[in-house]
């Protein structure tokens, strides 16, 4: 019977040395497990701060070349109304030059019509 109080003795003890030596080894894992989150954190805080201002430059630089983008098209846009505007003014030149014409014919036909008419009695 003493073997076995002996045995039991040495299986408690050898019991107790693995339970501390477990948490022992949980509480260096944790530590570490700490230790390297913090250091993951930092990396990935870091470099979404490096994202953030690569995004941010992009944004700038798109930006930049809609602006442009959009004023090459305002002054297009501004020729090509320019054109149409000249083409109107010439078009309203002409149509007007045509109507001052049309307008003289009219009091030339007129002066016409009256001396025919000064002929036919005349000659009836």
């Amino acid at each position: 019977m003493k073997k076995k109080s002996g045995q039991n003795f040495i299986l408690k003890d050898i019991k107790k040395l693995l339970i501390g030596q477990t948490a022992t080894i949980i509480k260096e894992v944790d530590s570490r497990f700490i230790t390297e989150r913090g250091i993951t954190d930092k990396k990935f805080g870091d470099a979404r701060k490096e994202t953030e201002s690569l995004l941010s430059q992009q944004t700038i630089v798109i930006l930049g070349a809609v602006d442009e983008k959009l004023e090459q098209t305002k002054k297009e846009f501004k020729q090509e109304i320019n054109g149409l505007r000249i083409s109107v003014d010439k078009f309203v030149g002409f149509y007007t030059k045509q109507d001052q014409e049309f307008t003289i014919m009219k009091e030339h036909m007129k002066r016409l019509e009256a001396r025919l008419e000064k002929i036919e009695v005349k000659l009836a």
